[in-house]
């Protein structure tokens, strides 16, 4: 897989390593505190708009997407795949690193608070949006396999987790740690699936093109 898709795991190996270095080099509130500074007209309902790629809204395009381009199969495996890794993101939330608070419980006077975002202060680590926007779109990249497509959904995805820091919402550990496993879960879903879900009507294209 790694060969096969190669633009898609070298642009998101690249966005967790650069996360990585900025988190050996800087403190850890650094990042965010930088990016939420950055606000402006512009930016915030952009980056509004983009985390939203990580909620139900990314959902609803990949899976249209994937049903209009592909055969029924590749629909479930997007869903298997969302479940796995929103459950596990959940689990490890309010189970294993349930102390981890969000950045606001911290930096609260020095976070800009933007128009329409509620800033949550528990269940930090890992990052909900993130994990989801980059199982949802690795799901896209590896179905629809071409070149560009597998840019396109790298750039979605990382700019999501962007966006999480931006928003003052999630620490950049938070969202690298759910690039990992959002990206992880996704290809070990689908190579563990594709190919081996063979029945007839799963496999058969909904729409044709003419």
């Amino acid at each position: 897989m790694l060969r096969q898709y190669r633009w898609y795991f070298g642009f998101v190996l690249s966005f967790i390593l650069i996360g990585l270095l900025i988190m050996l080099s800087f403190p850890k509130g650094e990042a965010i505190l930088r990016l939420n500074g950055m606000n402006t007209p512009l930016l915030d309902p952009l980056f509004s708009g983009l985390t939203r790629m990580g909620e139900w809204t990314g959902g609803l395009i990949v899976g249209l997407v994937l049903l209009a381009s592909k055969p029924p199969k590749y629909l479930f495996i997007f869903l298997i795949s969302i479940g796995i890794a929103s459950g596990s993101a959940q689990l490890l939330k309010t189970q294993v690193f349930e102390k981890n608070n969000r950045p606001s419980s911290l930096y609260q006077d020095q976070l800009r608070q933007i128009e329409g975002i509620e800033l949550h202060k528990n269940y930090s680590f890992p990052s909900g949006h993130t994990t989801a926007a980059f199982c949802m779109f690795s799901i896209l990249a590896f179905s629809l396999k071409k070149r560009y497509m597998q840019v396109i959904a790298a750039v979605i995805a990382s700019l999501v987790g962007i966006s999480r820091m931006y928003l003052g919402q999630h620490y950049l550990m938070d969202v690298v740690a759910g690039a990992c496993l959002g990206s992880f879960i996704a290809a070990m879903v689908f190579w563990g699936l594709e190919d081996k879900w063979s029945s007839r009507w799963s496999n058969k294209r909904l729409y044709k093109s003419k």
